[in-house]
């Protein structure tokens, strides 16, 4: 039989040394998280890169000078270079290009992190800076965990985390500007209580998805969709879609998004079509008939035989050869025919596709960034100039800080400037 184990009572000096210990070994997991940091992002471990000044001078946002968050920057890095710099070389690096936009209810110098790992440091921060009540850590993951680019979602997210920052409730935001999604006191309780950390729009699908009988398994389909990965002006009637496909069994993604497809089709011709009683597969069936006429349509359209111009094959006039990019798992690769760029511009949804003349003569190129073989960024060059004209993420997002490196390397070997106008 085990015999218990008794109490031992402490002495004084042997309580210091513990404490001692303990901070030492704190003190050792922070350094190695550094190390590791510093290592995975490829540059050396050196006092520089703790600097105000190298951060600032790196910061992929602060390139202009009129930047509006260089000011809370300058009094944001200091502290987090103090406690923990890897928030600094991670993926919070744009969380925190959030954060300094915002206004704070404390000053940055009295920040004394909690956690260990760097989203609950990050959590910590956010919580310091911005909340007056107790705030879900993981609700402060919607600042880095894909945030939304252009301004109208920016505001709502900002104005979503103002609300419940100072104590009030979400409630009073549904139906306005900050939040058109029609939610439930049960969805408002799902939203501010997610199990781990994700995206803003992500938190509200998942909401929707399980008020109205779903699984986790479909809300992330909706949230990878094409169509309800963003806040739409017609919330309203996405939300009774949701709910129809809640009483559905889809197999897989592909069908789903063809129904959606075809559905935003309809809206956008101000034909809306309800689901109501009706099956998926009838739906489906109707949605693939319409995919076959459009592509028919699409076929028979009018076309012209251009005579082919110089530098057709990709080359600039001056014999400029741009080669590929190729890091770990990051690559730039060149489009090279009509077909390809269009169904670029497709997949990313925005204009690229139409530069279809552009890029038969041979003045202009186009490249495509990814990672793990998903399209981040299209890029394109002017031959001419020797100069990046344009790079965009999914539908015309500003590029993340990742992104902004591998393209300023792969520029930088190819002896090319980056136009001043690319966010």
């Amino acid at each position: 039989m085990a015999s218990k184990r008794r109490k031992k009572n402490w002495t004084r000096a042997e309580r210091e040394r513990l404490r001692e210990l303990a901070q030492q070994k704190t003190n050792e997991r922070r350094n190695k998280a550094r190390a590791r940091a510093q290592g995975s992002e490829g540059f050396a471990f050196t006092s520089r890169v703790y600097t105000l000044e190298y951060q600032l001078e790196n910061w992929f946002f602060c390139r202009k000078k009129r930047a509006p968050e260089l000011k809370g920057l300058r009094l944001l890095i200091p502290p987090v270079l103090k406690h923990r710099p890897d928030l600094l070389t991670s993926e919070h690096k744009d969380g925190l290009t959030h954060l300094a936009r915002m206004h704070w209810l404390r000053a940055p110098e009295s920040w004394h992190p909690r956690g260990r790992n760097p989203d609950q440091v990050f959590a910590s921060l956010a919580q310091h800076l911005l909340a007056s009540y107790p705030v879900c850590p993981h609700l402060w993951a919607i600042l880095y965990e894909d945030p939304p680019t252009h301004k109208t979602g920016a505001a709502q997210m900002k104005a979503v985390l103002r609300t419940v920052a100072h104590g009030h409730s979400l409630r009073r935001l549904v139906g306005t500007e900050a939040l058109p999604v029609p939610l439930t006191r049960k969805m408002v309780h799902d939203l501010l209580n997610p199990p781990r950390a994700m995206g803003f729009v992500a938190m509200i699908r998942r909401a929707q998805v399980l008020n109205g009988g779903g699984t986790e398994a479909l809300a992330h389909l909706l949230k990878e969709s094409d169509t309800l990965h963003r806040i739409l002006p017609d919330e309203k009637f996405w939300s009774t879609v949701i709910q129809w496909l809640c009483r559905q069994q889809l197999p897989s993604h592909k069908p789903l998004q063809q129904i959606l497809d075809y559905l935003e089709f309809r809206l956008e011709e101000k034909a809306p079509l309800i689901p109501g009683a009706r099956s998926w597969r009838s739906l489906l069936e109707e949605a693939r008939f319409w995919e076959k006429a459009r592509e028919r349509e699409w076929q028979k359209r009018p076309r012209r035989k251009r005579p082919a111009k110089p530098g057709a094959t990709g080359q600039a006039s001056t014999g400029m050869a741009l080669a590929p990019h190729r890091q770990d798992d990051w690559t730039i690769k060149r489009i090279n025919t009509v077909r390809k760029l269009l169904l670029e511009g497709t997949l990313q949804r925005h204009c690229v596709g139409s530069y279809g003349e552009e890029l038969r003569s041979g003045e202009r190129s186009y490249w495509s960034l990814s990672q793990a073989g998903k399209r981040l960024i299209t890029i394109e060059v002017n031959h001419a100039k020797k100069e990046i004209q344009q790079a965009s993420g999914r539908a015309n997002r500003v590029l993340r800080h990742r992104e902004w490196e591998h393209l300023n390397s792969w520029a930088q070997a190819n002896g090319l400037s980056i136009c001043g106008w690319i966010e």
